[in-house]
């Protein structure tokens, strides 16, 4: 054979074997950028880098909203490739504003993850079938407590949403602000939805009572109770078991009312570095990027059912789970800019007007209750009836909010001036309702007294003094003398050293 034709020959086998072998591929390079509400996501990001060593990942940390608001801002000339972890209402809502692309699933990279994703849990969809967004986890929303910090408080733990409203949790429970976290928004709706609007705000009013924060970030919460600053906190149930096989003394419960539902994964819509956000979407999918849900430090359900047989002893598995409602995601999402700033406008911003309503409304049921009987309560009764119903009310019905939430979404001077009128509403409402409450006191007999607030759970309680949340005790210093002491103790030496020196000089002198 001819030298010639066999280099030709031997390049032709090496292009062939190049192209079967991914050995012999080019390796992806470049710059990703995702956006992410997971405190995890360095797990993630390692493993993928691990994997593909030429790119480079650019992570930005902020909440569900936040991301959306970024995305929102960003239509024109996206910076952001993949949007990575939320609920699935904020999906559906960038889905609708087309700001998100939809593509299919590499079979290869992602391991023909669809053929393992249920298309549904509960009746909640877990992926777009257009291929806009893919859920990556499945998660449930519930109630983690801190069982150490409950012993010590002598404090039984809550099973229920209900349970919350026991005025022996007030100072005692945390959730994050639902305007930045959207695993929250959903236990807001959830609430809503589970109990109806009038209900479930009355509901959210009353919790919100027991509150001794609100944070600006989801991952902040249990991180307070993990650290046994509030002995309880609303959260999704991943950060509960995250919690536990870290060997924090926590526990996560889930109420009767809730869902479960799926953690997206999207590319956004002209993003810089498609083929990246690509990637990365089936690597997150894949056997490989699912079974890192089990890291200790993560600790999340996958969203593949395949996965489920690598999963350790005792890790629970939402698709075995029964739930008591049906989660209306569409409902969610057209109120998804509503529901969170009412929520905010009306209870956080107005947080210490709401607390002090509702224990004058509790100091007047006590009043009541601890009545002679006999006596003419009747005023006092329709007074108080005014003031419970002047607490509970809201600034809008389900319907308006469904018909204002496109504008405050899309116009900011709406919005400002749409919040600004919920905050008046609440600033008057809350005092109202005091008002009335303490007119309800004033007109129960003046034989009646009263300094104990009621233990039922319909009413607030006294507020309860809480330790710190890392107590260090610290030796105390050696005593420090004052300036005064120090001269004077200075002046003493001295003396003594004269005198010494004076009769060793005089004996001397007696002895020469």
């Amino acid at each position: 054979m001819r030298p010639q034709a066999f280099l030709v020959i031997s390049l032709l086998a090496l292009s062939v074997f190049s192209v079967a072998s991914p050995a012999f591929a080019q390796q992806p390079s470049g710059t990703l950028v995702l956006a992410t509400p997971n405190p995890f996501f360095q797990v993630f990001v390692t493993g993928f880098q691990s994997d593909f060593p030429d790119v480079k990942v650019t992570v930005i940390f902020k909440g569900t909203t936040d991301v959306l608001k970024e995305v929102q801002a960003e239509k024109a000339t996206p910076t952001i490739d993949v949007w990575w972890g939320g609920g699935i209402d904020a999906f559906l809502t960038a889905k609708k504003q087309s700001l998100l692309q939809n593509f299919t699933l590499d079979p290869a990279r992602s391991d023909n993850a669809v053929d393992f994703i249920p298309k549904e849990a509960a009746g909640l969809p877990l992926y777009d079938t257009q291929g806009f967004y893919y859920g990556y986890t499945i998660g449930g929303f519930g109630i983690m407590s801190n069982t150490r910090y409950l012993s010590t408080f002598n404090l039984p733990e809550p099973k229920e949403w209900t349970d919350l409203t026991n005025p022996i949790y007030r100072n005692h429970i945390a959730m994050t602000d639902p305007r930045h976290s959207g695993s929250t928004l959903a236990i807001v709706e959830i609430i809503l939805q589970g109990l109806g609007w009038d209900s479930g705000w009355k509901l959210l009013k009353e919790i919100s009572t027991d509150m001794r924060t609100f944070t600006s970030g989801s991952s902040q919460v249990p991180d307070l109770v993990q650290r046994g600053y509030v002995g309880i906190g609303l959260v999704i149930d991943f950060f509960g078991f995250s919690s536990q096989a870290q060997g924090f003394p926590v526990k996560f419960t889930y109420p009767s009312v809730t869902i479960f539902n799926a953690d997206s994964i999207a590319l956004i819509k002209n993003a810089p570095h498609s083929d990246l956000g690509k990637l990365f979407i089936n690597w997150v999918l894949s056997r490989r990027g699912q079974s890192l849900l089990y890291d200790k430090t993560v600790f999340r359900p996958p969203i593949r059912s395949d996965v489920y047989a690598q999963a350790p002893a005792g890790f629970p598995n939402p698709f075995q789970q029964t739930v008591s409602i049906t989660y209306n995601t569409t409902l969610g999402a057209s109120r998804n800019t509503v529901v969170p700033n009412l929520f905010g406008s009306i209870i956080i911003d107005r947080h210490s007007d709401l607390v002090a309503a509702w224990d004058k409304i509790a100091e007047a049921q006590t009043a009541i209750s601890a009545a002679p009987p006999g006596s003419d309560l009747s005023n006092a009764r329709s007074l108080l009836d005014s003031a419970i119903e002047k607490f509970a009310a809201m600034p809008i019905d389900q319907g308006t909010a469904l018909a204002i939430n496109s504008k405050m979404a899309s116009d900011p001077t709406f919005f400002a001036q749409t919040t600004t009128e919920w905050d008046q509403f609440a600033r008057t409402q809350f005092a109202s309702a005091s008002s009335d409450a303490q007119a309800a006191l004033s007109a129960i007999p003046s034989s009646t007294t009263t300094t104990t607030l009621p233990t039922q759970t319909t009413t607030p309680p006294t507020t309860t003094t809480l330790p710190a949340a890392t107590t260090t005790t610290r030796p105390s210093a050696a005593p420090v003398a004052s300036p005064a002491s120090t001269y004077t103790l200075l002046g003493s030496g001295v003396g003594l050293v004269v005198v010494l020196t004076a009769v060793v000089f005089l004996r001397r002198r007696m002895t020469s």
